[in-house]
């Protein structure tokens, strides 16, 4: 009930904003890092946000986690077409599966495989194979 609108959220403010994958962005990297504490910039008595040399790796980094500690949980579910905004889910799991990074390629694959989809179970170990750097050619 709450873990995936949590996630839509993360990917819509955090996500999308850290890897540039969206137009327009509303903050700053310092205002999005405070804002899920519930604080804002003025109320740590600043105006502006300060300079932070490599934020942008270390958010990337963090942010990449993230997005594979959700996809992990997303792999375990049992029945994920009962679950909450179940097709906005598995969309979301579709536009991971072409990112460039193999961890995250490999979560969102064994999230979509949770769904069963009769056209991608006879072909998951070759998709699996396909993702992993030691046996791609």
């Amino acid at each position: 009930q709450y873990l995936i609108p949590l996630f839509f959220e993360f990917v819509h403010k955090e996500h999308d904003i850290v890897f540039g994958e969206r137009a327009s962005v509303p903050g700053t990297a310092a205002e999005l890092a405070v804002e899920p504490l519930g604080l804002r910039l003025s109320d740590l008595g600043r105006d502006k946000p300060p300079l932070m040399h490599g934020a942008m790796f270390r958010s990337r980094r963090v942010t990449s986690a993230k997005l594979r500690g959700f996809l992990d949980i997303f792999a375990t579910f049992k029945h994920p077409t009962k679950v909450h905004a179940a097709p906005e889910l598995q969309h979301q799991c579709l536009r991971f599966l072409g990112k460039s990074d193999p961890g995250v390629q490999t979560r969102a694959l064994n999230c979509l495989l949770t769904w069963k989809p009769p056209h991608l179970l006879p072909y998951q170990e070759r998709l699996r194979r396909l993702i992993s750097e030691d046996t791609h050619r």
